[in-house]
């Protein structure tokens, strides 16, 4: 299975935490994994990398999901 580039964006720490935690549980290849807090970082992030997955909070600070 090809390792799979993931955006998480989520304003709580321990709910990044948590799906990142879930997808190594579910035995998901991780490639590169970025992180955002809000919706413009998550913006920014998308726009700069290529990510086979996001995953997103649709309540956040900035800018929802």
């Amino acid at each position: 299975m090809k390792a799979l580039d993931i955006l998480i964006v989520d304003d709580s720490r321990s709910s990044r935490l948590m799906i990142k935690n879930s997808l190594r549980d579910m035995e998901v290849v991780f490639g590169k994994v970025d992180e955002a807090d809000n919706g413009e970082n998550a913006v920014a992030k998308f726009k700069q990398g290529k990510y086979d997955l996001v995953l997103m909070d649709i309540h956040m600070p900035k800018m929802d999901g």
